[in-house]
C-alpha cells in the first residue's frame, strides 16, 4: 500500500503562514519535525530582547495568550503530520518573567511530551543581576507511540549558539542539532514550519534526506532557496555570498601577520585534538606583539572559512572546528567541548614568527 504523494511538498521551501500550509500537507507524511519557533521575545520583562525590531513579517511580542494559543495550534498540525513511528523537536527557552520561571507547559499540555534533550549553548548575553546566565535551551522530544532511536545519544547536546551568516540579524541553532536529530533517529522525511534560513533543510539535504521547508517571510525564503542551492549531499555547508573570497570591500583579507594568527589558531585546536577553544583576545594580541585588530582579522577569516568563532563583548572569542571535521562530529563523544585559554594561549605564543608592527600596536 503506497502512502500519499508528496511530490509537490518534498525538497521545496513553501512561503505562507505554517498553520495554513500544514493544514494542507498529506497527514501522516511526516518522520520527524526539528523547528524552534519565535521565542516572543520582545515581551520580556528582564534584559530580554526589547528593543530588538522581531523577525521580517512578525514582530515576537504577541500577548502571551494569543502566543500559547498559536503555538498549540502550530503543535496540532504538527502532530497530525508525524508518521506513527515520528517524533517532533521542539525547541524553545525558558524565561524569567516579572522574577519567576516561565516555562512551556501551557503550550504543551496535552501533547506526548517523551523527553527534555537540553541544548548546552556554552554562552549567552542576556545579563541580569537577578539570576544566572543562561547557557541552554530545552528541545522538547514529542512523539508517536512507535518512535524509536536508531541509535543512542545523549540527552545533553553541546553546540554553540550562532549568529546566523546568512540572515545576520536573526538568532539560530547551529547546524549540529537537527544533523544529531536526524542521524540519531534515520527519520527519511524532515519538516521545518519556522525555517528561517534553512538550517534544518540544509541539514537533511546534507545527510541526503528530504525535506519540507516552510516560511513567512519572502524574504527569509529567498535566502533559504540560494543557500539550499549551495547545499550538497555529504559536503561541507556552504558559507554564504557574503563571505566569497572573490576581492571586494567586504572582502577579508588573509596575509603577513593575520595569515601568520590564522594558521596557529588553527594549528593549535587541531594539535590539541580538541573540539573548542576559548581565548582572550588580548592574550593572543598581546603574546604575538601585535594589535587586536590583527587578531580581528584573523578571526573573520576563520569564520569566513567555515569554523564556527563566538565573540564575546569583543574581549573572549570562542573558535570550534567546521562540523565537518572529525572532532566535531556528534559521535565523538570522547571529545567534548574543551576550554583551555591558558594552555592554548601558550602553544599560540611559543614561536615568535609574527614581526610585531608599530601600527598594527597601536590598532
Amino acid at each position: 500500500m503506497t502512502g500519499p504523494d508528496l511530490t509537490p511538498w518534498l525538497n521545496t521551501v513553501h512561503q505562507g503562514d505554517c498553520v495554513r500550509v500544514m493544514r494542507r500537507i498529506p497527514a501522516g507524511s511526516v518522520d520527524l519535525v526539528f523547528t524552534s519557533p519565535p521565542y516572543n521575545l520582545r515581551t520580556s520583562s528582564g534584559n530580554g530582547r526589547r528593543n530588538w525590531p522581531g523577525y521580517d513579517g512578525h514582530s515576537d511580542d504577541m500577548p502571551h495568550r494569543d502566543y500559547v494559543r498559536w503555538q498549540r495550534r502550530c503543535l496540532t498540525q504538527m502532530m497530525r503530520l508525524l508518521a506513527p513511528h515520528g517524533a517532533i523537536f521542539y525547541n524553545h527557552v525558558y524565561r524569567v518573567q516579572h522574577g519567576r520561571l516561565q516555562g512551556h507547559s501551557e503550550i504543551l499540555a496535552g501533547f506526548p511530551v517523551r523527553q527534555i534533550i537540553i541544548w548546552n549553548r556554552s554562552g549567552g548575553t542576556n545579563y541580569n543581576p537577578g539570576y544566572y546566565l543562561p547557557t541552554y535551551e530545552v528541545i522538547y522530544l514529542i512523539a508517536n507511540p512507535g518512535f524509536r532511536l536508531a541509535q543512542s545519544y545523549p540527552d545533553i547536546w553541546r553546540a554553540h549558539q550562532e549568529d546566523s551568516d546568512w540572515i545576520p540579524e536573526i538568532p539560530t541553532f547551529p547546524l549540529d542539532l537537527p544533523l544529531t536529530a536526524i542521524k540519531t533517529t534515520g527519520a527519511q522525511v524532515i519538516l521545518d514550519p519556522f525555517l528561517g534560513s534553512g538550517t534544518t533543510a540544509a541539514a537533511a539535504k546534507m545527510e541526503g534526506r528530504d525535506y519540507i521547508g516552510i516560511e513567512k517571510s519572502r524574504r527569509y525564503c529567498a535566502i533559504a532557496r540560494r543557500r539550499l542551492e549551495l547545499t550538497r549531499p555529504g559536503e561541507p555547508p556552504p558559507l554564504p555570498p557574503a563571505y566569497s573570497p572573490a576581492p571586494g570591500p567586504d572582502a577579508v583579507p588573509v596575509a603577513g601577520n593575520a595569515r601568520l594568527v590564522y594558521d596557529r589558531i588553527r594549528g593549535a585546536i587541531l594539535t590539541a585534538e580538541k573540539a573548542e577553544a576559548v581565548l582572550r583576545l588580548e592574550d593572543v594580541a598581546e603574546g604575538l606583539g601585535l594589535g587586536l585588530r590583527t587578531v580581528g582579522r584573523a578571526t573573520a577569516q576563520l569564520k569566513a572559512a567555515g569554523y564556527i568563532v563566538v565573540v564575546n563583548h569583543g574581549r573572549w572569542a570562542s573558535y570550534s572546528l567546521p562540523p565537518w571535521i572529525g572532532h566535531t562530529s556528534p559521535f565523538r563523544a570522547e571529545n567534548p567541548p574543551w576550554s583551555g585559554r591558558t594552555s592554548l594561549t601558550q602553544a599560540l605564543t611559543t614561536q615568535q614568527e609574527c614581526v610585531p608592527d608599530e601600527n598594527e600596536r597601536t590598532s
